[in-house]
């Protein structure tokens, strides 16, 4: 059985952009992994890592100079590689979003399910879940409970699992389960994953291009292979009939 690990990023307050990242990975290896995260967490004196309290060096982290943050995150990256086939992370424009939901776009849906689609669809069309699916693998989600919009989610995976148009779907898709973020280390590093990967989204949109990576970023996004998708921008059909083109894209 294949698990993904899911946390958001963004969902309230002011940020821009919506994120919903985390880690695909066999049920055995997750076992694996959380055992061994658990004695880094030990020899760091940390008991949970949520990522705005490490970036903003509070709490478990006051007085933590750059390289002990480096060198915690690669420990647990390092443990994370044995664990998880990749990493999927999802984000969406809030501005974009509305622009479409105004239009008639997405009128049941929420940009936190949206993201959530994007993930499924990136796993599903995985060459890692195309293979193990052909061995008759199964997919299932444990997502950060206590999002407003939790059943999006699971409307969003019904639909996806019982669509007639998704022929096999229902076999290759299991679950969908909400858990306490405190329930499993792997829902951490999905909180760090999102807010890591929805601050570097806001970042670039800002400045309107790729910027370089940080020793830490680089360490987040590329030690273990990502799909990632960021939806920032919405064109109607008469808009692309007359030519208009965001500025973002």
């Amino acid at each position: 059985m294949m698990v993904c690990y899911l946390d958001d990023s963004g969902t309230d307050g002011p940020s821009p952009i919506l994120t919903m990242a985390g880690y695909v990975g066999a049920r055995p290896q997750w076992a694996a992994f959380e055992q061994s995260a658990a004695k880094i967490f030990a020899n760091f004196k940390v008991t949970s890592l949520h990522g705005k309290e490490f970036n903003d060096t509070k709490g478990q982290f006051k007085g933590w100079p750059r390289q002990k943050k480096e060198a915690f995150i690669a420990r647990l990256i390092i443990e994370l590689q044995k664990a998880a086939s990749f990493g999927v992370m999802a984000s969406i424009a809030k501005a974009a979003f509305a622009k479409a939901k105004s239009l008639g776009e997405h009128a049941q849906q929420s940009p936190y399910g949206f993201c959530f689609g994007h993930v499924l669809d990136q796993i599903m069309w995985s060459a890692v879940m195309k293979s193990g699916a052909s061995r008759g693998a199964t997919l299932s989600f444990v997502v950060e409970a206590g999002n407003k919009n939790d059943a999006d989610v699971v409307r969003i995976f019904n639909k996806a699992k019982w669509d007639p148009r998704n022929v096999g779907a229902e076999k290759a898709l299991g679950s969908v389960t909400f858990a306490n973020k405190t329930s499993t280390i792997a829902l951490h590093m999905a909180d760090f994953l999102a807010f890591r990967g929805r601050r570097y989204a806001v970042q670039c949109e800002r400045a309107k291009k790729y910027l370089p990576l940080t020793d830490l970023q680089k360490i987040t996004f590329t030690a273990i292979p990502m799909a990632v998708s960021l939806s920032h921008t919405f064109v109607t059909n008469a808009e692309i009939k007359a030519g208009v083109k965001d500025p973002n894209m």
